[in-house]
C-alpha cells in the first residue's frame, strides 16, 4: 500500500517485507518515539530518492530496540542536528533481547556539533547483545563518536560488529 508516514508502513509490515521510500520527503521522529524497526522488515530508499529522517531533540531518528533480527536500514540521510541525545542518531539496543543480523548501509548521518557543547551522542549507538554490519555510510559532526558501543557497569558487550567502507 501507499503510506504518508514511514512508521505507519513499518507497523503494517510483516517479516519478509521491504518498506521502500520512493520520494525526497522529510520525515521527523517524534519526541516520544523514533522510527522503530521490526524483525525481518527492511527500510530502504528507491533508486534516485533521497529522503531525510530528522531526529527529534533527545531522541534517535531510527531505533532497533531488541529483540529485532534480520532487518536493514539503507540509503537514508539521517539528521541529528537537533541534538539527538545520548541515544545517537541510530540506536541499536540489544539489551532487552538482542539485535542480530542488523545492517545499516549507504546512509549519511549528520550529528550535532557545536564547539564547547557537551557530549551529545554518537552517530550509531550499539548497546547490549548485537550483531550488526555497518557498511558504506558517511558519519560526521558527532561530538561523542561516529560509532559508539555503550554498556552499563558490569554489562558485557556481546555480538559482532562488521565495519566496511564507512
Amino acid at each position: 500500500g501507499d503510506y504518508t508516514e514511514i512508521q505507519d508502513a513499518l507497523a503494517d509490515a510483516v517479516s519478509g517485507d521491504t518498506v521502500k521510500v520512493m520520494d525526497n520527503a522529510t520525515y521527523t521522529s517524534t519526541l516520544e518515539d523514533p522510527i522503530i524497526m521490526k524483525t525481518g522488515v527492511d527500510l530502504v530508499t528507491d533508486i534516485g530518492a533521497n529522503p531525510k529522517i530528522i531526529a527529534a531533540t533527545d531522541v534517535a531518528a531510527v531505533a532497533f530496540s531488541g529483540p529485532v533480527d534480520d532487518s536493514k536500514l539503507d540509503g537514508f540521510f539521517l539528521d541529528g542536528t537537533n541534538g539527538c541525545g545520548p541515544t545517537g542518531i541510530v540506536n541499536v539496543d540489544g539489551s532487552t533481547g538482542g539485535c542480530t543480523n542488523i545492517t545499516i548501509s549507504d546512509c549519511e548521518l549528520q550529528g550535532f556539533y557545536s564547539p564547547g557543547s557537551p557530549g551529545i551522542g554518537p552517530g550509531i549507538r550499539l548497546t547490549g547483545s548485537v550483531s550488526v554490519t555497518i557498511t558504506g555510510n558517511t558519519i560526521y559532526d558527532n561530538v561523542y563518536a561516529g560509532i559508539g558501543c555503550n554498556r552499563s557497569q558490569g554489562e558485557t558487550f556481546e555480538g559482532s560488529i562488521t565495519l566496511a567502507g564507512n
